[in-house]
């Protein structure tokens, strides 16, 4: 009798065991419960560092992760809502500085990517006019017409991001809104536009900024000074929600120190865009040759 009262209550303790596990597995187990989804914008300098971060989260951290292409405001639109966790390439105080300000109770700094950013917009002329600003444009509209309806094209960038938004009031502020206009579309249509405008030698402005692999790729290209204050210099910052510390302690560490230099987004740019290579194979060269860095930045 001792040993059969013995035998059951040994049973009673080990469904109370296997219920305890059951409960408590999920609970304890490591890693986010969703994947980390980090915001792409359809620009060429926002490719290099997503791609690089992703690896490293995934790989050297654990964690699942999600790039999520948007333009602009929508990746802002799904930081507000809590469902993309970061954007690695917020130019301020130009693009994200009136985002920032409508939603900084819920998404935060995580220090600079890179400084001296440079945006605004810049000419293709072979070197053969002597326009240095937005000012030097005017009398030169014919030279820069490019659909033969007599006023100068500027092509720029879509609708939603603050080089466009700007553009009616520089036209303005310059005395070019009756003799230029803007043309908004994508940076993909954009350069589609240039490479065709620079085969056929016609003479092109558009929206530019640094870095970008065009100042590589096309001879005599140049940014235009802009002496009013709508255009110029800008910091790149890494955006985050501000309860990734709370949700992905590691994951905020690690962007929290995570940089590039200017000059080493340009290359890879220039590598995945010019030359057409995977952006994660890119990323990888980068991240073979810092991993002393990286290394430091995981501790």
């Amino acid at each position: 009798m001792k040993l059969k009262g013995m035998l059951g209550n040994w049973k009673v303790l080990l469904a109370l065991l296997l219920a305890v596990t059951v409960v408590f597995i999920p609970a304890c187990a490591g890693g986010p419960q969703e994947p980390l989804k980090i915001g792409v914008t359809p620009w060429s300098c926002t490719i290099p560092q997503s791609h690089v971060a992703k690896i490293i989260l995934v790989e050297e951290l654990g964690y699942e992760v999600e790039l999520i292409e948007a333009d602009l405001p929508v990746v802002v639109t799904g930081m507000a809502k809590g469902d993309i966790d970061m954007h690695l390439d917020a130019w301020f105080p130009t693009h994200w500085e009136q985002y920032y300000k409508k939603h900084q109770d819920i998404i935060e700094s995580c220090g600079l990517l890179y400084g001296e950013g440079l945006w605004g917009w810049g000419v293709s002329d072979f070197g053969e006019t002597d326009i240095e600003s937005i000012g030097d444009l005017k009398g030169h509209e014919k030279e820069f017409d490019y659909d033969g309806d007599g006023i100068g094209d500027i092509y720029g960038l879509e609708p939603g991001c603050e080089t466009s938004r700007l553009a009616p009031e520089v036209l303005e502020a310059y005395g070019l809104a009756d003799t230029w206009k803007y043309t908004g579309s994508s940076e993909w249509a954009m350069l589609a536009q240039l490479d065709k405008a620079y085969k056929e030698h016609h003479y092109l402005a558009f929206a530019l900024w640094e870095p970008h692999w065009a100042f590589g790729a096309y001879e005599g290209i140049r940014m235009l000074k802009e002496t009013k204050g709508f255009y110029g210099a800008a910091d790149v910052h890494k955006m985050v929600l501000k309860d990734l510390a709370e949700r992905a302690p590691k994951a905020y560490r690690f962007i929290s120190k995570f940089e590039i230099s200017k000059a080493d987004i340009s290359y890879m740019i220039n590598e995945i865009e010019k030359k057409e290579r995977d952006p994660d194979v890119v990323a990888r060269e980068w991240i073979a040759k810092n991993q002393e860095k990286i290394d430091q930045w995981l501790k």
